[in-house]
Protein backbone atom coordinates (compact mmCIF):
# COMPACT_ATOMS: atom_id res chain seq x y z
CA UNK A 1 0.00 0.00 0.00
CA UNK A 2 0.99 3.45 -1.30
CA UNK A 3 -0.89 5.52 0.86
CA UNK A 4 -1.09 7.20 3.85
CA UNK A 5 -2.61 9.89 5.96
CA UNK A 6 -1.33 11.52 9.41
CA UNK A 7 -4.74 12.37 11.58
CA UNK A 8 -4.55 13.99 14.24
CA UNK A 9 -6.34 16.98 16.62
CA UNK A 10 -4.33 20.39 16.01
CA UNK A 11 -1.43 21.38 17.37
CA UNK A 12 0.22 18.73 17.81
CA UNK A 13 3.79 18.98 15.83
CA UNK A 14 1.65 17.74 12.84
CA UNK A 15 3.61 20.12 10.59
CA UNK A 16 6.80 18.98 11.86
CA UNK A 17 6.25 15.47 11.17
CA UNK A 18 4.81 15.75 8.21
CA UNK A 19 7.65 18.40 6.77
CA UNK A 20 10.62 15.45 8.42
CA UNK A 21 8.71 12.61 5.88
CA UNK A 22 8.66 14.70 2.89
CA UNK A 23 11.81 15.14 2.96
CA UNK A 24 12.66 11.53 2.52
CA UNK A 25 13.41 10.32 -0.42
CA UNK A 26 10.55 7.75 -1.68
CA UNK A 27 7.72 10.18 0.46
CA UNK A 28 5.47 12.91 -0.16
CA UNK A 29 3.80 14.15 1.98
CA UNK A 30 2.04 17.18 1.91
CA UNK A 31 -0.13 19.15 4.38
CA UNK A 32 -4.19 19.38 4.48
CA UNK A 33 -5.62 18.32 1.65
CA UNK A 34 -8.90 18.82 2.62
CA UNK A 35 -8.98 21.78 4.68
CA UNK A 36 -12.25 23.60 3.52
CA UNK A 37 -16.22 22.50 3.98
CA UNK A 38 -16.38 22.44 0.30
CA UNK A 39 -13.79 19.58 -0.03
CA UNK A 40 -16.42 17.01 2.16
CA UNK A 41 -17.52 15.81 -1.07
CA UNK A 42 -14.33 14.72 -2.80
CA UNK A 43 -14.44 10.91 -3.47
CA UNK A 44 -11.16 8.47 -1.82
CA UNK A 45 -11.27 8.19 -5.99
CA UNK A 46 -11.03 11.95 -6.56
CA UNK A 47 -8.05 12.11 -3.60
CA UNK A 48 -6.29 8.72 -5.38
CA UNK A 49 -6.06 10.50 -8.02
CA UNK A 50 -4.46 13.80 -6.84
CA UNK A 51 -2.22 11.45 -4.94
CA UNK A 52 -1.07 9.93 -8.29
CA UNK A 53 -0.25 13.23 -10.02
CA UNK A 54 3.83 13.59 -10.65
CA UNK A 55 3.33 17.28 -9.75
CA UNK A 56 1.93 16.68 -6.38
CA UNK A 57 4.06 13.63 -5.48
CA UNK A 58 7.32 14.06 -7.44
CA UNK A 59 7.38 10.69 -8.24
CA UNK A 60 7.21 9.43 -5.25
CA UNK A 61 6.51 6.32 -4.28
CA UNK A 62 4.43 6.23 -1.12
CA UNK A 63 2.23 9.49 -1.08
CA UNK A 64 0.61 10.85 2.18
CA UNK A 65 -1.08 14.17 3.33
CA UNK A 66 -2.54 15.32 7.00
CA UNK A 67 -5.93 15.30 7.80
CA UNK A 68 -6.82 17.24 11.34
CA UNK A 69 -10.18 15.73 13.31
CA UNK A 70 -12.51 18.55 12.88
CA UNK A 71 -11.71 18.44 8.89
CA UNK A 72 -12.84 13.98 9.02
CA UNK A 73 -15.84 15.32 11.12
CA UNK A 74 -16.98 17.55 8.01
CA UNK A 75 -16.15 14.45 5.42
CA UNK A 76 -18.68 12.52 4.59
CA UNK A 77 -17.81 8.71 4.79
CA UNK A 78 -13.96 9.45 4.32
CA UNK A 79 -12.92 5.64 3.58
CA UNK A 80 -9.51 5.89 2.09
CA UNK A 81 -7.49 2.78 1.12
CA UNK A 82 -4.66 3.70 3.12
CA UNK A 83 -1.83 3.57 6.24
CA UNK A 84 -3.08 5.53 9.53
CA UNK A 85 -0.43 7.64 11.48
CA UNK A 86 -2.45 8.57 14.66
CA UNK A 87 -0.39 11.20 15.99
CA UNK A 88 -1.30 12.21 19.89
CA UNK A 89 0.26 14.56 22.44
CA UNK A 90 0.75 13.33 25.63
CA UNK A 91 0.50 16.58 27.28
CA UNK A 92 -2.58 18.03 26.58
CA UNK A 93 -2.25 20.99 28.76
CA UNK A 94 0.83 22.22 26.30
CA UNK A 95 -1.15 21.42 23.21
CA UNK A 96 -4.14 23.62 24.07
CA UNK A 97 -1.34 26.54 25.11
CA UNK A 98 0.32 25.95 21.96
CA UNK A 99 -3.11 26.75 20.78
CA UNK A 100 -3.74 30.00 22.60
CA UNK A 101 -0.36 31.25 21.31
CA UNK A 102 -0.84 30.00 17.56
CA UNK A 103 -4.34 32.04 17.86
CA UNK A 104 -2.81 35.15 18.91
CA UNK A 105 -0.16 35.18 16.77
CA UNK A 106 -1.61 33.79 13.34
CA UNK A 107 1.05 31.29 13.10
CA UNK A 108 0.80 27.76 12.43
CA UNK A 109 4.03 27.10 12.07
CA UNK A 110 7.26 28.57 10.76
CA UNK A 111 11.11 28.57 9.90
CA UNK A 112 11.65 32.19 11.04
CA UNK A 113 12.96 32.36 14.49
CA UNK A 114 11.38 36.09 15.10
CA UNK A 115 8.42 34.14 14.75
CA UNK A 116 8.45 32.21 18.08
CA UNK A 117 6.77 32.47 21.25
CA UNK A 118 8.24 34.44 24.12
CA UNK A 119 5.19 35.77 25.47
CA UNK A 120 2.79 33.62 28.84
CA UNK A 121 -0.51 32.96 28.35
CA UNK A 122 -3.34 32.60 31.06
CA UNK A 123 -5.43 29.67 31.32
CA UNK A 124 -9.08 29.87 31.83
CA UNK A 125 -10.35 27.00 33.23
CA UNK A 126 -13.76 26.54 31.97
CA UNK A 127 -12.16 27.10 28.88
CA UNK A 128 -9.89 24.57 29.28
CA UNK A 129 -11.76 22.03 29.92
CA UNK A 130 -14.39 22.70 26.82
CA UNK A 131 -11.11 22.36 24.66
CA UNK A 132 -10.58 18.61 26.64
CA UNK A 133 -14.17 17.84 26.33
CA UNK A 134 -14.38 18.34 22.49
CA UNK A 135 -10.73 16.70 21.98
CA UNK A 136 -11.43 13.78 23.69
CA UNK A 137 -14.96 13.53 21.65
CA UNK A 138 -13.07 13.61 18.20
CA UNK A 139 -10.44 11.94 19.30
CA UNK A 140 -12.97 8.53 20.15
CA UNK A 141 -14.43 9.14 16.60
CA UNK A 142 -11.48 8.85 14.98
CA UNK A 143 -10.51 5.66 16.53
CA UNK A 144 -13.73 4.11 15.81
CA UNK A 145 -12.88 4.88 12.38
CA UNK A 146 -9.65 3.79 12.63
CA UNK A 147 -10.06 0.21 14.58
CA UNK A 148 -9.70 -2.78 11.78
CA UNK A 149 -7.51 -0.62 9.90
CA UNK A 150 -3.99 -0.64 9.33
CA UNK A 151 -2.46 2.33 12.24
CA UNK A 152 0.83 3.12 13.56
CA UNK A 153 -0.40 5.56 16.74
CA UNK A 154 2.66 7.97 17.73
CA UNK A 155 3.17 10.41 20.42
CA UNK A 156 4.78 13.74 19.88
CA UNK A 157 7.27 13.70 22.71
CA UNK A 158 8.22 10.28 21.23
CA UNK A 159 8.54 10.12 17.75
CA UNK A 160 10.65 7.48 16.54
CA UNK A 161 11.31 8.52 12.69
CA UNK A 162 12.87 5.02 12.11
CA UNK A 163 9.58 3.08 13.57
CA UNK A 164 7.48 5.16 11.13
CA UNK A 165 9.91 4.79 8.04
CA UNK A 166 9.63 1.31 8.25
CA UNK A 167 5.89 1.27 8.93
CA UNK A 168 5.34 2.95 5.36
CA UNK A 169 7.44 0.47 3.91
CA UNK A 170 10.73 2.79 2.61
CA UNK A 171 14.19 2.12 3.55
CA UNK A 172 15.27 4.58 7.03
CA UNK A 173 16.82 7.57 5.78
CA UNK A 174 17.68 10.43 7.69
CA UNK A 175 14.65 12.80 7.88
CA UNK A 176 15.33 17.00 7.84
CA UNK A 177 12.93 20.08 8.67
CA UNK A 178 13.51 23.64 8.18
CA UNK A 179 10.57 24.30 10.71
CA UNK A 180 11.51 25.69 14.11
CA UNK A 181 9.52 24.81 17.77
CA UNK A 182 7.55 28.29 18.53
CA UNK A 183 7.31 27.60 22.05
CA UNK A 184 10.89 26.55 23.40
CA UNK A 185 9.56 28.22 26.90
CA UNK A 186 8.88 25.67 29.69
CA UNK A 187 5.39 24.93 30.69
CA UNK A 188 6.20 27.03 33.88
CA UNK A 189 7.42 29.89 31.88
CA UNK A 190 4.71 29.07 29.01
CA UNK A 191 1.70 29.70 31.69
CA UNK A 192 0.88 33.05 33.89
CA UNK A 193 -1.23 31.39 36.35
CA UNK A 194 0.91 28.22 36.42
CA UNK A 195 0.07 27.14 40.01
CA UNK A 196 -3.40 27.38 39.76
CA UNK A 197 -3.19 25.13 36.43
CA UNK A 198 -0.77 22.95 37.86
CA UNK A 199 -2.79 22.42 41.04
CA UNK A 200 -5.70 21.92 39.35
CA UNK A 201 -3.76 19.31 36.41
CA UNK A 202 -1.12 18.19 38.36
CA UNK A 203 -0.33 15.16 35.89
CA UNK A 204 0.41 17.09 33.07
CA UNK A 205 3.78 19.19 35.30
CA UNK A 206 6.05 15.98 34.31
CA UNK A 207 5.53 15.20 31.03
CA UNK A 208 8.80 16.20 29.51
CA UNK A 209 8.32 18.28 25.63
CA UNK A 210 10.00 17.27 22.22
CA UNK A 211 13.11 19.73 21.59
CA UNK A 212 12.86 19.76 17.82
Amino acid sequence: MNRFVIITAGRTGSSYLQSMLDSHGDISCKGELLKTTEDRDISADAIDLYLDNTAFNKGKKVQGFKMLYYQFNHYKNFNLDAKYIHLLRRNLLRQYVSYLNAGKKKKWNSTKEEDKTNKPVEVNIDKFEKYKKSYYENRKKVERFLTGKEVLTVYYEELCFEEIQRFLGVGVEPLKTNLIKLNSMSLEDSIVNIKEIIKKYPEYGNIKDKTI
